[in-house]
């Protein structure tokens, strides 16, 4: 039997996205038959599946690699047993703690939860050579926070978010992300090919 739970949290983990950005997925903002699948994240006013996401930033397309494509692919109308309710988050951290999958806290700090996953993804964009503003455009913070001022255009396109998820996106039994350097060279050349002057 295939657990939403766990599915969920492999693309938390994988993609940077807030939990509440995954579960309440519609079903058509999931695009997996796209030459570069993805996730659609945006408002939805009315219908059936109404959600609210954090901020304007939050309004972004998430490319699928890996484990997170994976676990799309066996969900493909999203997570109905959590959408539109409350009980993820007390469901996959009593998960992980009944299955001892969180690391020991530091002495004298509070127990880890599974919210903290999308901080991991952050660290190990870091650790790829991300600048702050990358992170930012792939997590959906406000890039002009950042900055201090407004921020105009739309930030890299989906190929380009592509690009830069495979430089933190972990191998699977049948897929395996591109060594940094070469993958780093394809952001270069797609910048360039959009006009930026690189170097």
């Amino acid at each position: 039997e295939v657990d939403e739970r766990v599915d969920i949290g492999i693309v938390v983990a994988e993609t940077g996205c807030r939990q509440t950005e995954i579960i309440h997925l519609p079903p058509e903002d999931i695009l997996l038959d796209h030459p570069i699948p993805h996730l659609r994240l945006r408002y939805v006013e009315e219908g059936e599946h109404v959600r609210d996401l954090k901020c304007v930033a939050s309004i972004r397309l998430v490319p699928l690699l890996g484990a997170a494509l994976e676990a799309m692919l066996r969900h493909p109308s999203g997570f109905p047993r959590y959408r539109a309710k409350g009980s993820f988050s007390g469901d996959i951290n009593n998960f992980m703690r009944d299955n001892q999958l969180f690391p020991s806290p530091p002495e004298g700090a509070k127990p880890f939860t599974f919210g903290g996953a999308r901080h991991t993804w952050e660290e190990r964009g870091r650790a790829a050579g991300m600048s702050n503003e990358e992170r930012a455009f792939l997590l959906g913070h406000s890039v002009g926070k950042l900055r201090g001022r407004p921020v105009y255009g739309d930030g890299p396109e989906l190929k380009l978010r592509a690009l830069y998820a495979e430089l933190v996106a972990f191998p699977t039994d049948t897929w395996q992300p591109r060594p940094q350097a070469e993958v780093r060279n394809l952001i270069e050349a797609e910048l360039e090919a959009q006009g930026f002057r690189i170097g």
